[in-house]
């Protein structure tokens, strides 16, 4: 079965987000820490996080949420995203370059 296109990924990870949003955290949930995103997390996807942030405090809601959506095209194209998937696949540590 092919992927599907990243728009209804993208809508489908939005969908699944609002739902849970407000649900208590499960029990064996790890707190986010330094350490784990520096060694989970892709160094792309931390900087675009960033930035992101940064900008979203000089924007309307639906601005910002309009540039995290175009954003998402170059991630779902990116070399980290494609290792994301293969090192949870692989269940392996993953090998992030930041492109």
């Amino acid at each position: 079965m092919a992927p599907e296109p990243p728009s209804r990924a993208l809508a489908a990870a939005i969908r699944k987000t609002q739902a849970s949003a407000y649900a208590k955290p499960p029990a064996t949930a790890k707190p986010l820490t330094a350490a784990m995103l520096a060694t989970e997390v892709s160094p792309r996807s931390l900087r675009e996080m960033k930035r992101e942030i940064w900008n979203a405090q000089f924007q309307g809601l639906g601005e910002a949420i309009e540039a995290a959506n175009l954003d998402m095209t170059g991630s779902f194209a990116s070399a980290d995203f494609k290792e994301g998937v293969a090192h949870y696949r692989q269940k392996r540590p993953a090998a992030f370059t930041g492109r």
